[in-house]
């Protein structure tokens, strides 16, 4: 068999032919392919008998070791990846899933990135049909039923949980803080080694109990999204996080967002 090599972008456009004997190897580079065309000829007749095989081998860019996944609701919706202000940084590529609720949270999607970063329930919690402890509590199940389901999927990767972020409603602020409660006092203290994200503190206007108007959108009857500031400052917490465990590789302590583990006022 003949193998032709043809320059490309030459005047000439020279072509090289290179006889291949039996159990011959032909080796090429990726970086060959941007100035020669290699090609053997359909209507030779000349290979041998047997089966010729054809090995591609890529190399993986170095930033895909750090890929992300971005899981989470209407807050995580002006967050985006590539380089520039208030985004994630050539260094975290990745992909965003829209998770509106927790039972919207496809573990299975997860399985190939070596970061998950999860947060989702304000949509469930905001709901009038829940009031109890009991459905709270039974939410904070289902959450950590897929939180489980994520590591089993994907045993590597590093889990990041978000709090649930205060609103604008006492009501609702009172069903996050309890929730918020389960995920630091029982998910972050099981085997299932999930990183809590810092930094969260200042979403949380101490006199009143409610998210700070300074990240809060100004929008007429938004009482749940975050301002171009709060959504860079989410962004700030999720990489310190995301590098801040690869230095330390601690998980939580005592100081994670105290402040919206107490409940609302009265």
């Amino acid at each position: 068999a003949v193998v032709s090599t043809q320059s490309t972008g030459t005047v000439n456009d020279e072509i090289t032919s290179i006889e291949c004997n039996t159990r011959s190897l032909y080796e090429m580079t990726r970086h060959s392919q941007d100035f020669y065309k290699h090609s053997m000829k359909e209507e030779d007749d000349s290979y041998p008998d047997g089966v010729r095989y054809s090995l591609t081998f890529r190399a993986i860019h170095w930033s895909n070791f750090n890929s992300t996944a971005l899981v989470g609701d209407s807050n995580f919706g002006p967050i985006t990846f590539g380089v520039g202000k208030g985004k994630l940084g050539e260094s975290t590529p990745g992909l965003r899933y829209w998770t509106p609720t927790i039972k919207d949270i496809d573990p299975s999607a997860y399985s190939s990135y070596k970061n998950v970063v999860v947060m989702a329930g304000t949509n469930d919690l905001k709901l009038d049909s829940v009031t109890s402890e009991e459905h709270i509590r039974d939410l904070y199940k289902c959450y950590k039923t897929k939180i489980s389901h994520i590591r089993m999927y994907n045993k590597n990767c590093k889990i990041f949980v978000c709090p649930i972020l205060p609103t604008k409603s006492h009501n609702i602020n009172r069903k996050i803080f309890a929730f918020n409660r389960y995920i630091y006092e029982d998910l972050c203290q099981c085997n299932l080694k999930v990183v809590f994200v810092e930094g969260l503190q200042s979403f949380l206007d101490c006199q009143s109990n409610l998210l700070h108007r300074n990240v809060a959108s100004h929008k007429p009857h938004d009482i749940l999204h975050l301002n171009r500031r709060g959504t860079s400052i989410l962004v700030v917490s999720i990489k310190r996080a995301i590098f801040g465990s690869k230095v330390r590789g601690n998980f939580v302590d005592s100081r994670t967002y105290s402040s919206a583990l107490k409940g609302g006022p009265p």
